[in-house]
């Protein structure tokens, strides 16, 4: 179908996924595989100009073949057509309620669907993530590892190199001054020394041997054993 009133941004947000969902499958496959011919393909991609004054008509896919497609590719009609960020509507609601993004759905998905396959040796990922992020401690690992991977501190340094530490309700610590380029590996340090907190808090728990086992039946609080449950695939490795 041509609409030469659909909002601009959509029709590129729909040629954006088109051409994501073919990927590296060479046009011709592609098009045999959901139906339609190349030529129809490439007027969905690149938009059609018409008339003296350059007005811009665009082609979309009709219901049928729209729903073939995502049919094919197992994404919805509103991701297909931009109106949502994430393939699935069952993603967008996650995405929505915690922030987590569709490469990370999909692949914590897959990670949980094969830990069910395989047992426990699959299960760290999640069992990590579940422990990290009930646990205030966990919370604070993650905001330092985000600060030590992704902080960039040097528009904050007015030029000299130097940062004022401040505590957390902003107030100035007393003569509290950073170099910037220390940054780094005052995170990395404070990564090293939460870890160790982490891993002293997990061995005071009530059912912790020495082997880095967990014997749930010696656990009786049930808030506690629960912990213990996560703990017992994480600290395989730990």
């Amino acid at each position: 179908m041509k609409n030469e009133n659909v909002c601009t941004h959509d029709i590129k947000l729909f040629r954006e996924r088109i051409e994501k969902l073919r990927g590296d499958t060479p046009q011709k496959e592609f098009c045999e595989g959901i139906g339609v011919s190349v030529r129809t393909y490439q007027n969905w991609v690149n938009p059609l100009y018409k008339g003296y004054n350059g007005t811009t008509s665009y082609t979309l896919p009709n219901i049928e073949t729209a729903m073939r497609i995502c049919d094919k590719y197992k994404v919805s009609l509103d991701y297909l057509f931009g109106r949502i960020d994430c393939e699935t509507v069952t993603n967008q609601t996650i995405k929505d309620m915690i922030g987590l993004n569709d490469t990370v759905i999909n692949n914590l998905h897959c990670e949980n669907i094969q830990a069910k396959k395989d047992g426990i040796s699959r299960e760290h990922c999640i069992d990590t993530v579940n422990f990290l992020l009930a646990d205030k401690q966990g919370s604070e690992l993650l905001t330092t590892i985000y600060h030590y991977l992704f902080g960039n501190y040097k528009e904050l340094s007015n030029g000299d190199n130097i940062l004022e530490l401040r505590d957390g309700s902003g107030v100035p610590c007393n003569g509290g001054t950073v170099q910037v380029s220390s940054l780094n590996a005052l995170f990395l340090s404070n990564i090293i020394n939460n870890l160790a907190e982490i891993k002293a808090d997990i061995s005071k728990i009530n059912g912790y041997d020495t082997y880095g086992k967990f014997d749930i039946k010696k656990v009786s609080d049930a808030n506690q054993q629960k912990r213990a449950e996560i703990l017992s695939g994480i600290s395989s490795f730990i």
